[in-house]
């Protein structure tokens, strides 16, 4: 029998050609060239341009060399991917060979616009003109401009995307047993049995109950007196003290006291305002333009501490039952949702116009604390004290006539929470605060981002749809256009790694990411009796294996792109440790089954050295209360690929990430090389290497704080400021980001990684842009060899910075400092900085890149020389081992070496030093850098403990401690009362007398502590309390004579201490009979570069070097 099968194949038809690819595109305005005009119309979705200001008009004109026919201009604009910062059109007309058609849209914004000429037009230039905006922002945008002949009318107006619902359309069904979304009556009950029968889970419990206490001791009236008015002004409190620039924190962390209502206090015992600097709450404004929100501080404390308040006391109802803390729990909820929908702007020195959010929390971030509102709630929900009458219809009596105060200063639209005669709190708190709330998380959920911030707003929604039972919030969350499913799908590539460009938001948009656990596993409908079980997707359990430790180099978190300066020296461990991977891999285990649950069985049990609940018992907290379950014995090494992601060199392939390791404690080395693209925050430094080595981050990142600051816009983010080559003294344009791994080894002696990126300066000509880095040697021999290739552009700067400003510089004679920068004599932005990061001068213009716009302008006290041959720069780090880092500059012929000074994030970071090797020539300029990267150091002495080993020593402590991350890291004791304290075992190789040294953390809430030796105390108590954070700080403790063999040292909350809690830093056991370390022998000596013949297209470089009598 014969058959026959006939395909029927639909084929589309083909679109006519874009005739915009041809034009010229110039705007009325623009921020700078990464959001150029051009990037309207360059067939890149990945690129927009950006007006200089908000306010319409704002224009874009496309020219042709010559006459064109077209009939559609297709247009999609870019303001409701990032609403804070762009305005969503109202209206938009185009004009061309003498007709103009217009579109207008609704407050939700069009997703594109179509708009045609009847008949066609024939001409050289086409003007689109925003007209009108709903509401002004930063910025107007274009993501892409098209234009067509198009007969057939092939070119149409898309579907629109999904949008939200109206929240009069969205019911609260209920739900039937609470608690019900983080934590389960069987949550409940394991946290009352591990209270019971777990030091680790008494200790929490205890805290816990004691914490909830201080709520109550105060009445209601007392606590009622310190809520802010409807619509008040709440403030980050960025500017500091118009007087000296000195902080008082932000938020729940601001210097406020219950005691002095309304005020800040600064370190140095500003109480603000004051008779000098008055606020009547909308802040004082100061001569030289800046607003300081004194008052605006003060309500984001009450606010946030009023937050802390409801999560203790709903936790201490759920593990005692005790309807006294419930109740206080209900006074507070519903004291804030009295006021939660009119305060509506969030915190006024956010940058955005006009600002949004709920009480200090901008934007997303309402999410965060919407978030604990409602597991406070569901804790709490099936109290009585719910039940009882509100205060929102008596404080509604008093509330100011609109317009109110952040209408009237920021602008900022009033608005009016729901109300009625005999509200009860629970329908004050569903209505005004867990509705209110989530209805602004879920209108922000269809924006069409897969981002961190996107993340927010989805488990905001969730939590509130999960508690009262809304399902269409449950809905987007899972199946939505931009659900979980969705961002994990998009957003983790084939090694476990997020999009996001730097390390830190990775690691927080994977904490987003676990709580939609609770809620999705709990959830219960009749499609979903038993919930959704989200880690049994395999791609979501791999964000979560290890995922900090598997990129730390040399005991440093790589701080690339958006994340905070690592100014601090610090140690691996032999054995690393690392608290985020710890507790993540807690949550996967409590939340998979099978396999999946075993494989995080696995981690547990080496990151807890083979005991979890030893483990435990010092790292526990609130969240392993409440699900902790218990670890059976297995395997605690490592699976062979983790292995080696953690302790070898290995590459990311899709992150476009290579890591070279190498060495050991105060001889590990490290070297970072990015060469993958720059996504959501990243900086403009493809190919930006970061070199770790005797205990410091040799080459510097500046960092990240405020993404707004002048000196983060302006400096931070710029090519220059990292160690990188930039063309023709601009900044990476593209067209693109992201290039290709060539060769990756790991050799005893020799790790090597070779990238290129030529995107990243395809606009300025270039096609080659590659680097090669080499770690050559082992142990304290190690150097580090980098080879930069570029081909194209006018002037090449190779470009090394590292901390702080004591640099010398050999081989070349360098004339005096210049006036100015590298940006000119009358251009000096570095030297310029204030307190908030902005430049002195010139306030309220967040988001400003102060010109020339590529960083150089804060490259200040610029010496240059002509260097006859190879040259040297050498920075002096310190720390323990008195590091320093050398650079040789193996030139090319006609370099020139240039120094500059340059500023670190905020005036409180470490400042930076830079050296330069310049070429220049025509266009289509060849360079082949090269140096030698050289490390030197005193030996740590053999009794020095990181705090990564102190964990390692404990012998005995009585409360909960841990590793730290910031500050450079630190061993952290949470202690309760004076009295508590940790002891750590000190090995002393042999008898003699030996120096001992504290080093510590200071820190604003830290204590006053007593050291002992022995059992013998030593010295009197120090104070490790600081008006602001001190890294690093040493207490010399004294000459002692030890026996050979262990010895104990304990570290106790001394007597009378206000403060319980303290951090230290490190330990030094030295003994007195020994010399100093000598300095140490130089690693590169007589470096030269070798005559090479080309095999190809790349420039070829040979060099040698001398350490000590070898070649």
């Amino acid at each position: 029998m014969l058959s026959a099968l006939l395909t029927l194949v639909l084929l589309a038809p083909d679109l006519p050609p874009n005739l915009a690819a041809q034009a010229t595109v110039t705007a009325s305005t623009q921020v700078d060239g990464k959001y150029a005009a051009a990037k309207a119309a360059d067939g890149d979705s990945q690129t927009h341009w950006a007006s200089a200001g908000g306010k319409p008009p704002q224009s874009l004109t496309l020219t042709w060399p010559q006459a064109i026919r077209f009939d559609t201009v297709k247009i999609d604009p870019f303001a409701t991917e990032d609403r804070n910062l762009y305005g969503v059109w109202s209206r938009v007309e185009v004009s061309a060979g003498g007709q103009t058609v217009s579109a207008e849209s609704d407050e939700e914004g069009a997703d594109r616009y179509v708009l045609r000429f009847e008949p066609a037009v024939e001409t050289d230039r086409l003007t689109i003109t925003i007209r009108g905006v709903h509401q002004t922002r930063h910025y107007l945008g274009v993501d892409e401009v098209e234009v067509f002949l198009d007969a057939d009318r092939l070119i149409e107006v898309p579907p629109r995307l999904p949008r939200p619902k109206p929240r009069a359309a969205l019911t609260p069904q209920g739900r039937e047993v609470h608690p019900c979304v983080y934590l389960t009556p069987e949550d409940v009950a394991r946290a009352r049995r591990l209270a019971a029968e777990t030091a680790w889970g008494k200790r929490i419990a205890g805290r816990i109950i004691d914490d909830a206490a201080k709520w109550l001791a105060r009445s209601e009236a007392e606590w009622r007196a310190f809520l802010p008015p409807p619509g008040a002004c709440y403030a980050y409190g960025f500017t500091g003290s118009p007087k000296n620039g000195q902080g008082w924190g932000s938020w729940g962390g601001a210097r406020c006291s219950w005691e002095q209502p309304g005020k800040v206090t600064t370190p140095d015992g500003q109480v603000l305002p004051n008779a000098q600097y008055p606020d009547d709450g909308g802040g004082y404004h100061s001569p030289d333009g800046r607003i300081h929100y004194f008052v605006g501080s003060w309500n984001a404390w009450v606010t946030e501490q009023w937050g802390n308040a409801i999560d203790q006391l709903a936790d201490a109802y759920a593990l005692t039952g005790d309807e006294k803390h419930a109740d206080r729990a209900a006074f507070f909820l519903d004291l804030l949702a009295s006021i939660y929908p009119e305060s509506s702007s969030g915190s006024w020195d956010y940058p955005s116009s006009p600002p949004s959010g709920r009480f200090a929390r901008p934007w997303y971030q309402v999410a965060r604390v919407l978030v604990r509102y409602v597991e406070a709630s569901d804790l709490i929900w099936n109290s009585p004290a719910l039940e009882k009458p509100s205060l929102r219809p008596e404080l509604e009596q008093g509330f100011p006539a609109s317009p109110r105060l952040q209408q009237r200063e920021v602008g900022t639209t009033d608005v009016a929470g729901q109300s009625r005669a005999g509200m009860s709190r629970r329908e004050n708190i569903s209505l005004n605060l867990i509705q209110d709330g989530s209805y602004y998380c879920y209108s922000h959920s269809f924006d069409g981002k897969l981002h961190n911030g996107h993340a927010d707003y989805m488990r905001g929604a969730l939590a509130g749809g999960a508690l009262l039972g809304i399902p269409e919030y449950v809905e987007v969350a899972v199946n939505g256009p931009y659900s979980l499913l969705a961002m994990v799908a998009n957003n983790c590539d084939r090694d476990g790694r997020y999009y996001e460009t730097s390390l830190g938001y990775a690691l927080h948009a994977r904490e987003l990411y676990l709580t939609f656990l609770g809620p999705l596993t709990n959830w219960r409908d009749k499609n979903h009796p038993n919930g959704y079980d989200i880690t049994a997707d395999a791609r979501f359990r791999s964000f979560y294996r290890l995922p900090a430790l598997s990129v730390q180099c040399a005991g440093h978190a790589p701080n690339f792109g958006d994340s905070g300066p690592d100014n601090s020296q610090l140690f691996p461990a032999s054995r690393p440790y690392d608290q985020i991977d710890y507790l993540m891999a807690e949550e996967l285990y409590a939340s998979s089954s099978g396999a999946a649950r075993e494989e995080f069985a696995r981690i547990l049990r080496w990151l807890g050295r083979g005991n979890v609940e030893r483990r435990r018992e010092t790292n526990a907290n609130r969240w392993m209360l409440f699900h902790a379950e218990p670890v059976h014995d297995g395997p605690d090494a490592l699976p062979p690929d983790l292995e080696r992601q953690v302790f070898g060199s290995w590459f990311l392939g899709q992150k476009g990430v290579a890591i070279l390791r190498d060495g050991a404690d105060q001889h590990a080395q490290a070297a970072f090389l990015r060469y993958g693209p720059s996504l959501n925050h990243g900086d403009l430094d493809d190919l930006g290497l970061i070199y770790y080595a005797k205990g410091w981050q040799m080459t510097y990142e500046i960092g990240y704080g405020l993404g707004s600051t002048h000196t983060q816009v302006g400096w931070g983010s710029q090519t220059a400021s990292h160690s990188i080559v930039t063309v023709d003294e601009q900044s990476q344009k593209g067209p693109g980001s992201g290039g290709s791994l060539h060769l990756f080894a790991r050799l005893p002696g020799l790790k090597l990684v070779e990238a290129s990126s030529p995107l990243s300066y395809r606009s300025q000509g270039v096609s080659e842009y590659r680097r090669t880095v080499a770690m050559i040697g082992e142990g304290e021999d190690q150097i580090l060899v980098d080879l930069f290739r570029v081909d194209g552009g006018r002037q090449h700067d190779y470009i090394v910075g590292s901390q702080f400003q004591e640099q010398t510089v050999s081989g070349v004679e360098l004339g005096a400092a210049e006036p100015g920068s590298l940006a000119g004599p009358d251009i000096s932005w570095g030297d310029k900085q204030g307190p908030d990061a902005d430049i002195i001068g010139l306030p309220n213009k967040p988001y400003w890149n102060p010109p020339p716009g590529n960083g150089y302008g804060f490259l200040y006290q610029p010496r240059r020389g002509r260097p006859g041959g190879p040259w040297a720069a050498e920075w002096k780090l310190g720390g323990s081992n008195e590091a320093r880092f050398q650079v040789h500059f193996v030139n090319e012929p006609n370099t020139e070496a240039i120094t500059a000074k340059a500023p670190g994030l905020y005036p409180r970071n470490n400042n930076a030093s830079y050296a330069v090797a310049r070429r220049r020539g025509d266009q289509g300029l060849r360079s082949a850098f090269a140096s030698i990267m050289a490390p030197l150091a005193r030996p740590n002495a053999p009794g020095t403990l990181t705090p990564q080993q102190m964990i390692e020593q404990v012998a005995e402590a009585n409360r909960e401690y841990l590793v730290g991350g910031g500050y450079g890291g630190y061993f952290f004791f949470r202690g309760q009362a004076p009295g508590d304290f940790v002891t750590l075992r000190l090995a002393v190789p042999r008898e003699g007398e030996y120096e001992l040294v504290l080093q510590s953390l200071l820190y604003p809430s830290y204590a006053t502590v007593q050291v002992s030796l022995d059992g013998r105390p030593v010295g009197e108590p120090l104070s490790l309390q600081a008006p602001e954070a001190k890294p690093q700080v040493e207490f010399p403790l004294g000459r002692h004579q030890l026996a050979a063999g262990e010895h104990l040292l304990r570290v106790e909350v001394a007597p009378g201490s206000k403060q319980v809690i303290f951090g230290l830093q490190g330990l030094r056991l030295r003994p007195t009979t020994e010399p100093a370390a000598a300095s140490p022998a130089a690693l590169v000596t007589s470096p030269q570069r070798l005559a090479a013949s080309s095999s190809g297209n790349l420039l070829p470089v040979a060099l040698s070097w001398r350490r000590g009598d070898r070649e």
